[in-house]
């Protein structure tokens, strides 16, 4: 798996003095950490015992994962370039079997699957944690970007992050030349451009700190751009943590609420905008990215994610007869009165389809049940 965070953070290490660099660098890591932990405890587990034609595996606890991750900060050079541009990543291997709780050992996570359906939203949890991190330790403020939709540091320029965005810009050429829209492209597609575009690593992607600080501030000041200006404009300056800070800024929380809702529910481009049934994992991920403020820990995302779906008058939906329930339900998820109707509908539905309704182990569906009366 790979951990990133959106192209001005990495600048934000570029541009940055070297002991700020490395105080925020920390931040990102500990980000990581957090994200990975909660990862962790989500998928994995172990399954015992045959899962489909009509048996469902149990899941047993398991002792965590087993691998290693390493830290670049430079992306793969494009083109004739000795370098690449600034890319802060993480990457994190990590071996597909787990010890569970009954000694015996097995794949992680309905082999591996279901981590990757954690994927998206371990990315924009991590990207949240960070947020949150960088505007109270270091008064950063973001703003979402037009082009991106990522949430980016508002002080820094579009012009700059294009400017160092030369990998992304060679995979978007690819795919045109392959007669995609890049906008409208698949994950597979993507993953064509990139390899067909791919140049291998150079000794100048693990230089030193300070040797990639000055190549990327010389290329800066080609742009037009002074870096010495722009890391003068981010409010770095580190803040001492007061005891007591909860890490959680001022915010209304009513207004808060109402546009992660809007987050789920727009039907232009919401989570329920193309589809009525999802899982609580893709509710994660659309509610951490609509916290322009970040949050302090997952727990605080988890919490918000619960209310929001309440809120929207979204219901989980029951297992089919006979599968059992494989993940714990969502905490402060049980449907409102008004609700109850269009669960059992759900579940008459489902027992009618029989195993073709069968979800991926850990899936935890919930649907959008907008059409009975929203709680009072």
């Amino acid at each position: 798996m790979s951990f990133t965070l959106p192209k001005s953070h990495s600048l934000l290490l570029a541009f940055a003095d070297e002991t700020t660099a490395a105080a925020v660098e920390r931040l990102y890591t500990a980000g990581v950490g957090a994200t990975f932990d909660w990862l962790e405890a989500q998928t994995a587990y172990g399954m015992r015992g045959h899962h489909g034609e009509g048996k469902s595996a149990q899941t047993v606890r398991g002792s965590g994962f087993l691998g290693w991750s390493i830290v670049h900060r430079a992306a793969r050079p494009v083109g004739d370039r000795a370098g690449g541009d600034p890319h802060w990543h993480v990457h994190v291997t990590i071996a597909n079997m787990t010890r569970g709780s009954d000694s015996g050992w097995s794949t992680v996570a309905a082999g591996g699957r279901d981590l990757m359906r954690h994927a998206p939203a371990a990315d924009h949890v991590l990207k949240a944690l960070v947020r949150r991190r960088l505007i109270v330790e270091f008064g950063v403020t973001f703003a979402r970007s037009e082009r991106t939709g990522a949430w980016e540091v508002a002080t820094i320029p579009d012009a700059t992050l294009r400017a160092f965005s030369k990998r992304g810009a060679s995979i978007e050429a690819m795919l045109r030349d392959l007669g995609f829209d890049p906008a409208l492209a698949t994950r597979r597609a993507e993953d064509l451009a990139a390899a067909q575009t791919r140049h291998d690593k150079t000794e100048h992607t693990a230089a030193p700190d300070a040797t990639l600080r000055s190549i990327w501030q010389a290329e800066a000041r080609t742009h037009g751009v002074d870096p010495d200006r722009l890391a003068a404009a981010l409010p770095l300056a580190q803040r001492p943590m007061q005891q007591g800070d909860s890490g959680r800024p001022a915010q209304d929380q009513e207004r808060l609420l109402a546009d992660v809702v809007g987050r789920l529910t727009d039907p232009e481009h919401g989570l329920t905008s193309v589809r009525r049934r999802f899982t609580r994992v893709d509710a994660l991920a659309a509610v951490a990215d609509a916290l322009s403020g970040g949050a302090a820990d997952v727990t605080e995302i988890e919490q918000l994610c619960d209310r929001a779906l309440a809120t929207a008058g979204i219901v989980p939906l029951p297992d089919p007869p006979g599968t059992g329930r494989t993940v714990a339900p969502a905490s402060g998820l049980e449907p409102a009165a008004g609700q109850q109707q269009a669960q059992d509908q759900a579940g008459q539905v489902l027992a009618a389809a029989g195993n073709a309704a069968r979800r991926q182990i850990g899936a935890g569906h919930v649907a959008n049940a907008a059409r009975s009366p929203p709680p009072t």
